[in-house]
């Protein structure tokens, strides 16, 4: 059966992602903006001292580690 197909048989539901969720610290507009800024040649330091967080977060990010269902 197909991944769909298998949590509908084990009634799995999708987790939030992005925004929705609680802890969520961006919004999704944010992430897209960071990810300009970056191709733009901005630093991560500089993009994470804008955003209140730290140049790893801004790493995942940028390489889609973390927000990846926000199209580039």
């Amino acid at each position: 059966p197909s991944g769909a197909q298998l949590a509908a048989a084990l009634k799995v539901e999708h987790a939030a992602q992005g925004e929705a969720r609680p802890e969520a610290k961006l919004t999704e507009e944010q992430v897209r903006e960071i990810r300009n800024l970056h191709k733009q040649g901005v630093n991560n330091v500089q993009i994470a001292k804008r955003y209140g967080m730290t140049r790893e977060a801004i790493r995942s990010i940028v390489n889609g580690r973390t927000w990846k269902h926000i199209a580039e």
